[in-house]
Protein backbone atom coordinates (compact mmCIF):
# COMPACT_ATOMS: atom_id res chain seq x y z
CA UNK A 1 0.00 0.00 0.00
CA UNK A 2 3.62 2.54 1.09
CA UNK A 3 4.23 1.14 -2.68
CA UNK A 4 1.13 2.28 -4.21
CA UNK A 5 0.39 5.38 -2.51
CA UNK A 6 4.26 6.77 -2.90
CA UNK A 7 3.92 5.67 -6.88
CA UNK A 8 0.65 7.63 -6.96
CA UNK A 9 2.11 10.43 -6.15
CA UNK A 10 4.71 10.40 -8.77
CA UNK A 11 2.31 9.67 -11.52
CA UNK A 12 -0.11 12.48 -10.76
CA UNK A 13 3.26 14.92 -9.95
CA UNK A 14 4.22 13.45 -13.33
CA UNK A 15 0.60 14.36 -15.10
CA UNK A 16 0.70 17.64 -13.67
CA UNK A 17 4.17 18.97 -14.45
CA UNK A 18 3.72 17.10 -18.44
CA UNK A 19 0.91 20.12 -18.93
CA UNK A 20 4.25 22.60 -19.19
CA UNK A 21 6.24 20.28 -20.92
CA UNK A 22 3.80 19.40 -24.20
CA UNK A 23 1.55 20.81 -26.03
CA UNK A 24 1.88 24.30 -26.72
CA UNK A 25 4.15 24.92 -23.58
CA UNK A 26 7.28 25.63 -24.90
CA UNK A 27 9.91 25.55 -22.59
CA UNK A 28 10.98 21.81 -22.57
CA UNK A 29 11.99 22.53 -26.66
CA UNK A 30 13.62 25.12 -26.18
CA UNK A 31 15.69 23.86 -23.48
CA UNK A 32 16.37 20.74 -26.16
CA UNK A 33 14.84 18.49 -23.52
CA UNK A 34 11.39 18.14 -24.35
CA UNK A 35 11.49 14.66 -25.87
CA UNK A 36 13.62 12.89 -23.16
CA UNK A 37 11.23 15.03 -20.30
CA UNK A 38 7.73 13.44 -22.23
CA UNK A 39 9.05 9.68 -22.02
CA UNK A 40 10.36 10.06 -18.44
CA UNK A 41 7.06 11.23 -17.40
CA UNK A 42 4.85 8.92 -19.56
CA UNK A 43 6.44 6.12 -17.46
CA UNK A 44 4.99 6.35 -14.32
CA UNK A 45 1.38 8.28 -15.54
CA UNK A 46 0.50 4.65 -17.98
CA UNK A 47 1.81 2.23 -14.91
CA UNK A 48 -0.31 4.06 -12.04
CA UNK A 49 -2.72 5.43 -14.97
CA UNK A 50 -3.97 1.61 -16.26
CA UNK A 51 -3.25 0.86 -12.56
CA UNK A 52 -6.51 2.62 -11.19
CA UNK A 53 -8.37 2.00 -14.17
CA UNK A 54 -8.36 -1.77 -13.48
CA UNK A 55 -8.97 -1.77 -9.98
CA UNK A 56 -11.06 1.33 -9.69
CA UNK A 57 -13.61 1.56 -12.95
CA UNK A 58 -15.55 3.48 -11.15
CA UNK A 59 -13.66 5.82 -12.23
CA UNK A 60 -14.12 5.92 -15.95
CA UNK A 61 -18.07 6.88 -15.27
CA UNK A 62 -16.65 10.87 -14.50
CA UNK A 63 -17.96 12.55 -17.49
CA UNK A 64 -14.42 14.07 -18.54
CA UNK A 65 -12.73 10.77 -18.90
CA UNK A 66 -15.69 10.16 -20.80
CA UNK A 67 -15.66 12.64 -23.00
CA UNK A 68 -11.53 12.00 -24.16
CA UNK A 69 -12.89 7.79 -25.06
CA UNK A 70 -15.55 9.59 -27.29
CA UNK A 71 -13.24 11.95 -28.24
CA UNK A 72 -10.24 8.67 -28.93
CA UNK A 73 -12.85 6.95 -30.70
CA UNK A 74 -13.51 9.67 -33.19
CA UNK A 75 -9.66 10.20 -33.69
CA UNK A 76 -8.91 6.38 -34.78
CA UNK A 77 -12.44 6.19 -36.54
CA UNK A 78 -12.68 9.57 -38.38
CA UNK A 79 -9.39 11.47 -38.65
CA UNK A 80 -6.65 9.13 -37.57
CA UNK A 81 -4.36 12.45 -36.90
CA UNK A 82 -1.38 10.64 -35.51
CA UNK A 83 0.07 13.95 -33.09
CA UNK A 84 -3.53 14.07 -32.19
CA UNK A 85 -4.20 10.29 -31.25
CA UNK A 86 -1.01 10.51 -29.36
CA UNK A 87 -2.12 13.88 -27.29
CA UNK A 88 -5.57 11.89 -26.96
CA UNK A 89 -4.07 8.74 -25.13
CA UNK A 90 -1.63 10.71 -22.99
CA UNK A 91 -5.04 12.64 -22.21
CA UNK A 92 -6.62 9.03 -21.42
CA UNK A 93 -3.58 7.97 -19.18
CA UNK A 94 -3.08 11.65 -16.94
CA UNK A 95 -6.63 11.63 -16.39
CA UNK A 96 -7.10 8.20 -14.90
CA UNK A 97 -3.76 8.92 -12.72
CA UNK A 98 -5.06 12.50 -11.72
CA UNK A 99 -8.96 11.09 -11.03
CA UNK A 100 -7.65 8.10 -8.99
CA UNK A 101 -5.34 9.50 -6.88
CA UNK A 102 -5.31 9.78 -3.03
CA UNK A 103 -5.75 13.05 -1.67
CA UNK A 104 -2.33 13.24 -0.55
CA UNK A 105 -1.31 12.66 -3.92
CA UNK A 106 -3.53 15.33 -5.47
CA UNK A 107 -2.15 18.12 -3.07
CA UNK A 108 0.82 17.02 -4.30
CA UNK A 109 -0.28 17.70 -8.03
CA UNK A 110 -1.48 21.38 -6.80
CA UNK A 111 1.43 21.81 -5.52
CA UNK A 112 3.61 21.08 -8.50
CA UNK A 113 0.95 22.95 -10.96
CA UNK A 114 0.68 26.21 -8.36
CA UNK A 115 4.30 26.17 -8.13
CA UNK A 116 5.54 25.47 -11.67
CA UNK A 117 3.17 28.55 -12.86
CA UNK A 118 3.84 30.73 -10.33
CA UNK A 119 7.90 30.46 -10.94
CA UNK A 120 6.91 31.40 -14.59
CA UNK A 121 4.91 34.04 -13.93
CA UNK A 122 7.39 35.82 -11.70
CA UNK A 123 9.54 34.98 -14.16
CA UNK A 124 8.00 36.92 -16.69
CA UNK A 125 7.17 39.48 -14.78
CA UNK A 126 10.66 40.05 -14.63
CA UNK A 127 11.00 39.98 -18.13
CA UNK A 128 8.48 42.54 -18.48
CA UNK A 129 9.99 45.07 -15.93
CA UNK A 130 13.41 44.70 -17.67
CA UNK A 131 12.09 45.37 -21.77
CA UNK A 132 10.22 48.10 -19.95
CA UNK A 133 12.94 50.12 -19.11
CA UNK A 134 15.43 48.52 -22.23
CA UNK A 135 13.11 48.13 -24.67
CA UNK A 136 16.55 47.72 -26.73
CA UNK A 137 16.89 43.93 -25.57
CA UNK A 138 13.40 42.77 -27.49
CA UNK A 139 16.16 41.93 -29.97
CA UNK A 140 17.32 39.46 -27.45
CA UNK A 141 14.42 37.47 -26.94
CA UNK A 142 13.69 33.42 -28.88
CA UNK A 143 11.19 33.97 -31.27
CA UNK A 144 8.61 31.31 -32.82
CA UNK A 145 8.68 30.63 -36.46
CA UNK A 146 5.56 30.10 -39.01
CA UNK A 147 5.93 26.23 -37.88
CA UNK A 148 5.88 26.80 -34.13
CA UNK A 149 9.20 26.24 -33.30
CA UNK A 150 11.38 28.15 -31.26
CA UNK A 151 14.07 30.16 -33.27
CA UNK A 152 17.56 31.93 -31.96
CA UNK A 153 19.95 31.50 -29.51
CA UNK A 154 20.26 32.58 -25.96
CA UNK A 155 22.71 35.68 -26.22
CA UNK A 156 21.51 37.63 -22.73
CA UNK A 157 19.83 36.28 -19.79
CA UNK A 158 16.46 37.85 -20.71
CA UNK A 159 15.98 35.36 -23.06
CA UNK A 160 15.58 32.62 -20.54
CA UNK A 161 13.04 34.00 -18.96
CA UNK A 162 10.46 33.38 -21.74
CA UNK A 163 9.43 33.79 -25.39
CA UNK A 164 7.96 37.22 -27.00
CA UNK A 165 5.71 38.01 -29.74
CA UNK A 166 7.43 41.21 -30.73
CA UNK A 167 4.47 42.82 -30.67
CA UNK A 168 4.59 46.65 -29.18
CA UNK A 169 1.50 48.53 -27.58
CA UNK A 170 1.52 52.25 -25.71
CA UNK A 171 0.57 52.04 -21.98
CA UNK A 172 0.75 55.14 -20.14
CA UNK A 173 2.98 56.70 -23.35
CA UNK A 174 5.11 53.58 -22.64
CA UNK A 175 5.61 51.64 -25.27
CA UNK A 176 5.77 47.66 -23.61
CA UNK A 177 6.53 44.48 -25.10
CA UNK A 178 3.35 41.93 -25.31
CA UNK A 179 4.74 38.98 -23.49
CA UNK A 180 3.49 35.39 -23.20
CA UNK A 181 6.03 33.23 -21.07
CA UNK A 182 6.96 29.76 -22.82
CA UNK A 183 3.64 29.76 -24.29
CA UNK A 184 2.80 29.78 -27.80
CA UNK A 185 0.78 32.78 -27.83
CA UNK A 186 -0.65 34.85 -25.16
CA UNK A 187 -4.52 34.06 -25.67
CA UNK A 188 -2.86 30.48 -23.95
CA UNK A 189 -2.28 32.41 -20.86
CA UNK A 190 -5.88 31.93 -19.88
CA UNK A 191 -5.11 28.04 -19.46
CA UNK A 192 -1.73 27.99 -18.45
CA UNK A 193 -1.41 30.80 -15.61
CA UNK A 194 -5.47 32.10 -14.90
CA UNK A 195 -6.90 29.09 -14.24
CA UNK A 196 -3.63 27.66 -12.28
CA UNK A 197 -4.24 31.34 -10.31
CA UNK A 198 -7.43 30.20 -9.53
CA UNK A 199 -6.45 26.76 -8.11
CA UNK A 200 -3.60 28.85 -6.23
CA UNK A 201 -6.05 31.27 -4.89
CA UNK A 202 -8.52 28.04 -4.11
CA UNK A 203 -5.73 26.04 -2.39
CA UNK A 204 -4.79 28.78 -0.01
CA UNK A 205 -2.00 29.61 2.25
CA UNK A 206 0.22 32.00 2.25
CA UNK A 207 2.00 30.58 -0.34
CA UNK A 208 -0.63 29.68 -2.90
CA UNK A 209 -1.85 33.08 -2.24
CA UNK A 210 1.58 34.92 -3.67
CA UNK A 211 1.72 32.22 -6.61
CA UNK A 212 -1.90 33.25 -7.20
CA UNK A 213 -1.24 36.84 -6.90
CA UNK A 214 2.19 36.54 -9.61
CA UNK A 215 0.17 34.37 -11.89
CA UNK A 216 -2.87 36.69 -12.13
CA UNK A 217 -0.59 39.52 -12.27
CA UNK A 218 1.01 38.62 -15.36
CA UNK A 219 -1.85 37.28 -16.90
CA UNK A 220 -2.59 40.90 -17.15
CA UNK A 221 0.44 42.05 -17.87
CA UNK A 222 0.29 39.79 -21.48
CA UNK A 223 -2.54 41.81 -22.64
CA UNK A 224 -4.42 39.09 -23.64
CA UNK A 225 -7.89 39.35 -24.55
CA UNK A 226 -9.49 35.95 -23.24
CA UNK A 227 -7.92 37.14 -20.01
CA UNK A 228 -9.45 40.58 -20.25
CA UNK A 229 -13.00 38.85 -21.34
CA UNK A 230 -12.53 36.21 -18.05
CA UNK A 231 -11.93 39.16 -15.76
CA UNK A 232 -15.14 40.55 -17.21
CA UNK A 233 -16.88 37.62 -16.39
CA UNK A 234 -15.80 37.48 -13.15
CA UNK A 235 -16.92 40.78 -12.68
CA UNK A 236 -20.36 39.87 -13.96
CA UNK A 237 -19.94 36.85 -11.21
CA UNK A 238 -19.23 39.09 -8.51
CA UNK A 239 -22.81 40.23 -8.95
CA UNK A 240 -24.76 37.53 -9.69
CA UNK A 241 -23.69 35.76 -6.49
CA UNK A 242 -25.59 38.00 -4.43
CA UNK A 243 -28.70 36.70 -5.81
CA UNK A 244 -27.92 33.59 -7.02
CA UNK A 245 -25.56 30.55 -5.75
CA UNK A 246 -22.24 29.30 -7.24
CA UNK A 247 -23.82 26.34 -8.85
CA UNK A 248 -26.41 28.54 -10.74
CA UNK A 249 -23.94 31.23 -11.70
CA UNK A 250 -21.30 28.49 -13.29
CA UNK A 251 -23.58 26.10 -14.94
CA UNK A 252 -26.62 28.05 -15.42
CA UNK A 253 -24.77 31.62 -16.60
CA UNK A 254 -22.26 30.89 -18.55
CA UNK A 255 -24.90 28.47 -20.52
CA UNK A 256 -26.84 31.29 -21.00
CA UNK A 257 -24.49 33.65 -22.04
CA UNK A 258 -23.26 30.86 -24.60
CA UNK A 259 -26.88 30.74 -25.61
CA UNK A 260 -27.11 34.22 -25.78
CA UNK A 261 -23.58 34.10 -28.36
CA UNK A 262 -25.01 31.39 -30.50
CA UNK A 263 -28.14 33.21 -31.50
CA UNK A 264 -26.47 36.69 -31.89
CA UNK A 265 -23.82 34.57 -34.14
CA UNK A 266 -26.56 32.68 -36.15
CA UNK A 267 -28.52 36.06 -36.87
CA UNK A 268 -25.81 38.08 -37.50
CA UNK A 269 -26.23 40.43 -34.84
CA UNK A 270 -22.88 41.20 -33.72
CA UNK A 271 -22.45 45.00 -34.65
CA UNK A 272 -22.69 45.79 -31.01
CA UNK A 273 -19.94 43.74 -29.98
CA UNK A 274 -17.92 45.33 -31.97
CA UNK A 275 -18.37 48.33 -31.90
CA UNK A 276 -18.31 48.05 -28.19
CA UNK A 277 -14.33 46.70 -29.01
CA UNK A 278 -13.74 49.86 -31.63
CA UNK A 279 -14.80 52.09 -28.60
CA UNK A 280 -12.40 50.18 -26.42
CA UNK A 281 -9.33 50.29 -28.44
CA UNK A 282 -9.91 54.88 -28.55
CA UNK A 283 -8.31 54.06 -25.05
CA UNK A 284 -5.13 52.25 -25.72
CA UNK A 285 -3.62 50.15 -28.13
CA UNK A 286 -3.79 47.14 -26.55
CA UNK A 287 -7.36 47.26 -26.13
CA UNK A 288 -7.66 46.65 -29.68
CA UNK A 289 -9.57 43.32 -29.82
CA UNK A 290 -11.52 43.51 -32.94
CA UNK A 291 -9.70 41.74 -35.23
CA UNK A 292 -8.79 38.62 -32.10
CA UNK A 293 -12.79 38.36 -31.69
CA UNK A 294 -13.76 38.91 -35.95
CA UNK A 295 -11.58 35.33 -36.11
CA UNK A 296 -12.49 33.54 -33.04
CA UNK A 297 -16.56 34.16 -34.02
CA UNK A 298 -15.55 33.38 -37.69
CA UNK A 299 -14.09 30.09 -36.35
CA UNK A 300 -17.23 29.45 -34.30
CA UNK A 301 -19.67 29.92 -37.32
CA UNK A 302 -17.49 27.58 -39.22
CA UNK A 303 -17.66 24.88 -36.24
CA UNK A 304 -21.12 25.36 -35.93
CA UNK A 305 -22.34 24.35 -39.53
CA UNK A 306 -20.77 21.16 -38.76
CA UNK A 307 -22.56 21.27 -35.44
CA UNK A 308 -25.58 19.36 -36.18
CA UNK A 309 -23.90 16.79 -39.14
CA UNK A 310 -21.41 15.51 -36.50
CA UNK A 311 -23.15 13.12 -34.36
CA UNK A 312 -20.05 11.12 -34.20
CA UNK A 313 -17.61 13.96 -34.34
CA UNK A 314 -16.55 15.69 -37.83
CA UNK A 315 -13.52 14.26 -40.14
CA UNK A 316 -11.57 17.52 -39.14
CA UNK A 317 -10.80 19.48 -36.42
CA UNK A 318 -11.05 22.98 -36.29
CA UNK A 319 -8.15 24.85 -37.22
CA UNK A 320 -9.42 28.30 -34.99
CA UNK A 321 -10.39 28.24 -31.24
CA UNK A 322 -14.19 28.66 -30.63
CA UNK A 323 -17.11 27.67 -28.17
CA UNK A 324 -15.95 24.91 -26.07
CA UNK A 325 -19.37 23.10 -26.25
CA UNK A 326 -18.94 23.48 -29.95
CA UNK A 327 -16.01 22.23 -30.30
CA UNK A 328 -16.43 20.01 -28.18
CA UNK A 329 -19.15 17.97 -30.44
CA UNK A 330 -16.77 18.70 -33.48
CA UNK A 331 -14.21 16.61 -31.75
CA UNK A 332 -16.52 13.88 -29.65
CA UNK A 333 -19.94 14.12 -31.18
CA UNK A 334 -23.22 14.62 -29.56
CA UNK A 335 -22.45 12.56 -26.54
CA UNK A 336 -19.30 14.29 -26.06
CA UNK A 337 -20.76 17.94 -25.55
CA UNK A 338 -23.17 16.62 -23.13
CA UNK A 339 -20.14 15.17 -21.28
CA UNK A 340 -18.70 18.42 -21.36
CA UNK A 341 -22.05 19.84 -19.53
CA UNK A 342 -22.32 16.92 -17.15
CA UNK A 343 -18.85 18.03 -16.41
CA UNK A 344 -18.72 21.26 -15.82
CA UNK A 345 -22.38 20.46 -13.73
CA UNK A 346 -20.24 18.22 -11.65
CA UNK A 347 -17.56 21.00 -11.09
CA UNK A 348 -20.20 23.61 -10.18
CA UNK A 349 -21.90 21.09 -7.77
CA UNK A 350 -18.19 20.49 -6.07
CA UNK A 351 -17.41 24.33 -6.54
CA UNK A 352 -20.64 25.07 -4.33
CA UNK A 353 -20.09 23.19 -2.00
CA UNK A 354 -16.63 24.52 -1.42
CA UNK A 355 -18.61 28.05 -1.31
CA UNK A 356 -20.82 27.01 1.54
CA UNK A 357 -18.03 25.62 3.74
CA UNK A 358 -15.03 28.24 3.16
CA UNK A 359 -16.76 31.29 0.94
CA UNK A 360 -16.15 33.31 3.82
CA UNK A 361 -12.31 33.00 3.57
CA UNK A 362 -10.92 35.55 0.41
CA UNK A 363 -8.79 33.47 -0.69
CA UNK A 364 -11.64 31.44 -2.01
CA UNK A 365 -14.37 33.85 -2.85
CA UNK A 366 -11.63 35.39 -5.43
CA UNK A 367 -10.52 31.68 -6.83
CA UNK A 368 -14.19 30.90 -7.29
CA UNK A 369 -14.09 34.32 -9.38
CA UNK A 370 -11.21 33.96 -11.19
CA UNK A 371 -13.13 30.22 -12.38
CA UNK A 372 -15.74 31.74 -13.13
CA UNK A 373 -14.63 33.72 -15.18
CA UNK A 374 -11.83 31.33 -17.22
CA UNK A 375 -14.53 29.09 -17.67
CA UNK A 376 -17.11 30.71 -18.83
CA UNK A 377 -14.52 32.55 -21.65
CA UNK A 378 -14.35 28.81 -22.34
CA UNK A 379 -17.34 27.72 -22.75
CA UNK A 380 -18.65 30.65 -25.07
CA UNK A 381 -15.77 31.54 -26.74
CA UNK A 382 -11.60 30.30 -26.50
CA UNK A 383 -11.70 26.34 -26.47
CA UNK A 384 -7.77 26.32 -27.05
CA UNK A 385 -6.11 23.55 -25.43
CA UNK A 386 -8.92 23.27 -23.56
CA UNK A 387 -9.73 19.88 -25.37
CA UNK A 388 -6.45 19.13 -25.26
CA UNK A 389 -4.09 17.54 -22.57
CA UNK A 390 -2.86 20.25 -20.93
CA UNK A 391 -6.82 22.16 -20.42
CA UNK A 392 -8.35 18.54 -19.63
CA UNK A 393 -5.54 17.76 -17.22
CA UNK A 394 -5.79 21.01 -15.34
CA UNK A 395 -9.49 20.58 -14.96
CA UNK A 396 -9.07 16.97 -13.59
CA UNK A 397 -6.23 18.29 -11.18
CA UNK A 398 -8.87 21.05 -10.11
CA UNK A 399 -11.49 18.53 -9.94
CA UNK A 400 -10.48 16.63 -7.51
CA UNK A 401 -8.91 19.46 -5.14
CA UNK A 402 -12.18 20.13 -4.76
CA UNK A 403 -13.60 16.82 -4.18
CA UNK A 404 -10.90 15.58 -1.45
CA UNK A 405 -11.01 19.10 0.03
CA UNK A 406 -15.04 18.70 0.03
CA UNK A 407 -14.45 15.47 1.84
CA UNK A 408 -12.10 16.86 4.51
CA UNK A 409 -14.75 18.84 5.21
CA UNK A 410 -17.30 16.91 5.35
CA UNK A 411 -15.14 14.78 7.85
CA UNK A 412 -14.43 17.28 10.08
CA UNK A 413 -18.02 18.17 10.57
CA UNK A 414 -19.25 14.71 11.30
CA UNK A 415 -16.22 14.67 13.97
CA UNK A 416 -17.60 17.74 15.29
CA UNK A 417 -21.25 16.65 14.93
CA UNK A 418 -20.75 12.78 16.86
CA UNK A 419 -21.88 12.31 20.65
CA UNK A 420 -19.26 13.12 23.08
CA UNK A 421 -20.21 11.46 26.94
CA UNK A 422 -20.83 13.38 29.42
CA UNK A 423 -17.50 15.11 31.18
CA UNK A 424 -18.51 13.19 34.87
CA UNK A 425 -18.88 9.73 32.79
CA UNK A 426 -15.94 6.82 32.94
CA UNK A 427 -15.45 7.63 29.09
CA UNK A 428 -15.15 11.31 29.51
CA UNK A 429 -12.77 10.71 32.02
CA UNK A 430 -10.78 8.04 29.79
CA UNK A 431 -11.02 10.60 26.86
CA UNK A 432 -9.70 13.41 28.83
CA UNK A 433 -7.23 11.03 30.51
CA UNK A 434 -6.34 10.04 26.98
CA UNK A 435 -5.80 13.55 25.69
Amino acid sequence: MELGLSMGSIAAIAAAALVYISGTFLIAEALGIKRPLQAALAVPIVLMGSYYVATRPRQLLNPLLGFVVLKTVAEITLRGTAVDLFDDVATLFGLAAILGASARASARSVRVITVLAGVLAAMAILQWIVLFFQPDLQDELLAIDDEGKVVGGVHHVVALLGLATGEQYTLLGHSVTRLQSFAKEPSLNLVYFLIPSAIAFLRGGTLGMSLGVFMLGFSVLSLSGSVFLSLGFSGAAWLALRVFSVKKVLLWGSLSIFGAYMAALVSGQLKTVLALLETLSQYGDFMSKKMSFTQRAGGAAESLGSFASSPFGAPALPDIPGPWLINGVVMAGWLGGIMLVLFVRQLAIQLDRLDANRGRQLNVRIGILLLIGALTTVIVFNDYQMGNYAGLVLLGILYRMLEAQNQADRDVALFLAAPRPPPGSHAGEATAAHV
